[in-house]
């Protein structure tokens, strides 16, 4: 698609992606954990000889560290799934994780602002569910705060969706009232906790259940 950056040039109307993603910068959780969490929060490492986002030291959670963008450094789109897969940080445009590149690109495309969801940690944040609690919180608790300032950064053009812990009710409706005073406009959560257990080792209600309406 070619951009029409004046497509709405003389109106009121903006555009607004409802659906993108962030590729998370490799020193997202590192930079802002606690020190006795540095070591233990998601990163990227050398597993076994491959370059690889690591949680808890040792627990993949993204084999190959691949940033997931369909864009190449050069601005070209990748067409083929068997491309796609090897990308790297150093070969993905800028834009998949690094603000400035981004609102570029966004402004050569004509989009006013994104509704941006997270990719390493899964769409709720099922991928932190593997480690103990006080892990598990700190990692959601870091995104939430390095995706709050980057919506700051971009003057509230990029609009990320916060992770919460949802194996816990409590915290999970702490975080929520949280991440609203930060300024942020949405949440993100599993789509199927019952597939997984709370901070106690018990179920998880699914989502019909009236365990949530407090959240």
């Amino acid at each position: 698609m070619t951009p029409r950056p004046d497509a709405f040039q003389g109106s009121n109307h903006r555009i607004i992606d409802v659906d993108t993603h962030l590729s998370e910068p490799p020193n997202l959780w590192v930079d802002r954990a606690p020190h006795g969490l540095r070591a233990r929060v998601p990163q990227i490492v050398d597993l076994n000889g491959r370059r690889s986002w690591v949680i808890d030291g040792d627990k993949p959670i993204g084999l190959g560290a691949n940033p997931y963008s369909a864009i190449r450094k050069d601005g070209s789109k990748i067409l083929d799934v068997d491309d796609f897969a090897p990308m790297t940080y150093e070969t993905v445009h800028e834009g998949s994780f690094s603000i400035a590149p981004r609102l570029a690109e966004m402004d050569r495309c004509g989009v006013h602002a994104q509704i941006v969801y997270p990719n390493l940690l899964g769409f709720g944040g099922q991928a932190c569910a593997k480690v103990d609690p006080e892990l598990r919180l700190a990692t959601a608790q870091i995104y939430n705060d390095a995706t709050a300032d980057m919506q700051t950064q971009s003057g509230n053009r990029l609009y990320p969706m916060a992770l919460l812990p949802w194996w816990d009710i409590e915290a999970a409706v702490m975080e929520t009232e949280r991440c609203h005073a930060m300024g942020m406009r949405g949440i993100n959560i599993n789509s199927d906790p019952h597939t997984h257990k709370d901070k106690g080792g018990n179920p998880v209600p699914d989502l019909a259940s009236p365990h949530w309406n407090p959240l």
